[in-house]
């Protein structure tokens, strides 16, 4: 609109508009030939700018060469909407300005008089090389805002966030396993959606900065998607310096999630924690533009015990009673637990062992002169501390008589076992008085082998421990129980 503003006649003059009073209006600076100084004059007008609306639905697509940032048209009461501009803030850390630089305060007020840097249209090409220019090597974060004619910019619109590695988000130990490794998982980064553009993903895992010496240190831009040689890099994450060994590379396929399993030095178990720290990189087209995601640690355990221990004996020896059992055959085995008890039914997962063995037979020459009757069970355990379920139990006796001193209510021969037997066997049977006892073994012809026992005892429960040897053969036989008056039969 023409009006009058009696502003002084200039030659070779220069005429800048610009809110420096901060009112919502532009003021006028005025320089050029016909007075000495540099004039400002400020806008009293009662109509105040308005700044324009914030952009709205900020996202990131991607062609075969670019990252292209989108973002929907603003709005402004004074401004056509083709006569607004954008204005970009990219940087490598929230609220980061170091990849491009919006001259303007976080509240969106502009420090220069100037139009947006991204121009009329609300979308905005990031090229590969300009990654390499800015050491861009994380995510990308970046925000929008409008500037009209008057050269307000409205509010920044909320930050948006570009993966540009894929993040890490579990380092877990293979279940069911003896150990070794891990699986690695990871989002995928924001510029997978072009094979082009982002071809592979690598995987590495983190060795001492001390060990780095023994090694050929690489340039990442030197790996290739087909590499199957040991490599090795350093790299700077949050501040940490880390040397890398290459674990593998998997493919991009456009998927929401990866995961690879690991191998891993060590194990967690007791005395180690076993931590293990990897790394994603994320690769282009261009071997020198790649993202590494934040480190993730994690660590492998061995939890498949070893299996229970098979062909457990107990022998009757001149010294003691000799345990032996089958070798077990898992790489990491350690030793066998030897668990011994008066009773049967052991349970190692309560009873404390009686004996650690390195190898497959154990002599026990500790034998009670009060007990007659052994239990046994062994168990394998591993070098990360897996115990195995118990090998079967075994029973050892030793010949004679045994007394369990409680006093029953009736005269009995209780079943023989085991039956049939083979080295042994055991002849239970109850005594309600004191008594003369006999026990005899007959053919089923009835021809006497042997007589067992032939003795006056109290009154009790008793067990007898038959060990016939080799030279009677292999038949059926009768034992003829007799305690005064009783007398009973069972067949073996």
């Amino acid at each position: 609109t023409e009006m009058n503003t009696n502003l002084p006649p200039v030659s070779r003059g220069c005429l800048r508009t610009a809110d420096w009073t901060g009112a919502g209006a532009l003021d006028l600076i005025l320089m050029g030939d016909g007075f000495d100084h540099l004039r400002t004059y400020q806008n009293n007008i009662l109509l105040k700018n308005s700044a324009p609306s914030v952009p709205e639905k900020l996202m990131t697509t991607i062609d075969s060469k670019d990252l292209i940032l989108q973002w929907n048209h603003s709005y402004d009461n004074e401004t056509p909407r083709r006569g607004l501009s954008y204005n970009l803030k990219i940087g490598s850390s929230s609220g980061g300005e170091n990849m491009k630089s919006p001259m303007s305060n976080s509240d969106g007020v502009r420090k220069i008089v100037r139009t947006g840097n991204a121009g009329q249209v609300n979308n905005y090409a990031i090229k590969l090389a300009n990654f390499v220019k800015e050491d861009m090597k994380s995510d990308l974060y970046w925000s929008v805002q409008a500037v009209d004619n008057g050269y307000m910019g409205s509010p920044f619109a909320p930050e948006d966030t570009v993966d540009l590695s894929g993040a890490i988000f579990s380092v877990s130990d293979v279940p069911h396993d003896q150990g070794g490794k891990v699986t690695v998982r990871w989002r995928a980064s924001d510029l997978d959606h072009h094979i082009d553009f982002l071809q592979y993903y690598s995987i590495w895992r983190a060795i001492s900065l001390e060990k780095k010496s023994a090694f050929s240190i690489s340039e990442p831009a030197d790996l290739t998607a087909d590499n199957e040689q040991q490599f090795y890099r350093k790299a700077l994450n949050n501040g940490t310096s880390y040397a890398w060994e290459w674990v593998a590379n998997q493919p991009a396929h456009k998927l929401p999630v990866y995961a690879y399993t690991c191998s891993t030095v060590n194990d967690s178990m007791a005395g180690c924690d076993g931590m293990h720290t990897f790394m994603i990189s994320a690769h282009t087209g261009d071997p020198n533009v790649y993202f590494d995601s934040d480190p993730e640690t994690g660590y492998s355990v061995d939890n498949l015990a070893p299996a229970p221990p098979q062909n457990v004996k107990a022998e009757k020896k001149s010294a003691g009673i000799l345990l032996s059992w089958m070798d077990n055959s898992e790489p990491d085995l350690k030793e066998y637990l030897l668990f011994r008890s008066a009773s049967p039914g052991i349970n190692p997962k309560t009873a404390t062992p009686y004996a650690t063995v390195r190898g497959t037979a154990f002599l026990d020459e500790n034998l009670s002169g009060e007990l007659s009757e052994y239990y046994y069970v062994v168990c394998a355990t591993d070098i990360h501390g897996n115990i195995s379920e118990p090998g079967d139990e075994v029973m050892a006796f030793i010949t004679g008589l045994i007394n369990r001193a409680t006093i029953p209510g009736s005269f009995a021969l209780h079943p023989i076992y085991p039956n049939p037997m083979n080295d042994h066997t055991l002849i239970r049977f109850d005594l309600p008085q004191n008594a003369d006892v006999t026990i005899e073994i007959f053919t089923l012809q009835g021809k006497k082998i042997a007589t067992l026992l032939q003795q006056n005892l109290t009154a009790g429960n008793y067990t007898y421990n038959w060990e016939p040897g080799e030279s009677l053969p292999p038949s059926a036989y009768l034992c003829v129980f007799r305690a005064g008056a009783f007398r009973q039969v069972r067949k073996i």
